[in-house]
């Protein structure tokens, strides 16, 4: 599809408006006017091919069928906690996926999506995992669009304490890390969702990182390295489906 005829909903999970102050991420959580732009520029996509929600603020959305994608963001919140936005949001996703609408989820998104669609995401026993770890790809993986152009061990940025442990039916694991065998998955032909980031700036990946390494007895830290290039290439991929 020609990138002015694209209307992409992307729909932030990253943290309730009143909760800003909570986490002390001010330049992060107001992602609207910090990664967005970032998002936009590096896609060379303009703002008019993007209508912005937080998804935390807001039970009601506009119809899937409006869009050409639906993008869900990372989050401050695991997707468990049963939250009356959560909630909606899963619903919405459920009519998203069932409308055929492409679909793409992220970090927080990703595992939304899950128990959105009857798998399970569980806190995972080895605590935190942040920075930038190898990319397995599966055999599905190895063939799946959404990896055109990736190659094995590549790094990714992971931020996430909980993990996906099952799967819902008919959804595939498309790549593992060595602590998530479930790094990205792909449930039909226009769904797929991913644990690491896509959307994120290397500042905000930063941030994060000195947000949550101080709990150093629960945190894994990967590598500090720029990894914009892979991000690009996989949502570039993904724009490529629409």
């Amino acid at each position: 599809m020609r990138r002015e005829a694209l209307k992409i909903l992307f729909l932030s999970v990253a943290v309730e408006s009143a909760e800003f102050d909570t986490y002390d991420l001010q330049p992060l959580t107001t992602c609207q006017t910090t990664d967005l732009p970032f998002w936009l520029s590096v896609h060379d996509l303009s703002n008019d091919a993007m209508m912005y929600i937080n998804a935390c603020d807001v039970t009601d959305y506009p119809e899937p069928t409006e869009f050409t994608g639906v993008v869900v963001g990372g989050s401050m919140y695991s997707a468990y906690e049963d939250r009356p936005w959560q909630r909606s949001l899963k619903t919405y996703l459920r009519l998203a996926v069932t409308s055929g609408v492409p679909l793409l989820g992220v970090c927080g998104g990703h595992q939304l999506l899950v128990e959105a669609l009857g798998g399970r995401v569980e806190t995972n026993s080895h605590g935190r995992y942040i920075g930038a770890f190898p990319l397995h790809l599966t055999a599905a993986g190895l063939v799946d669009p959404l990896f055109a152009g990736i190659a094995q061990g590549e790094l990714v940025q992971f931020v996430h304490r909980d993990v996906v442990v099952s799967l819902p039916s008919g959804a595939v694991a498309l790549a593992t890390a060595n602590h998530d065998a479930n790094a990205a998955i792909r449930y039909s032909p226009s769904v797929a969702s991913t644990q690491f980031h896509l959307e994120l700036s290397p500042t905000s990946i930063d941030q994060l990182m000195r947000f949550y390494r101080e709990d150093t007895e629960n945190t894994t830290v990967g590598e500090r390295v720029d990894t914009v290039s892979t991000q690009q290439r996989v949502f570039a991929n993904w724009l490529r489906s629409l």
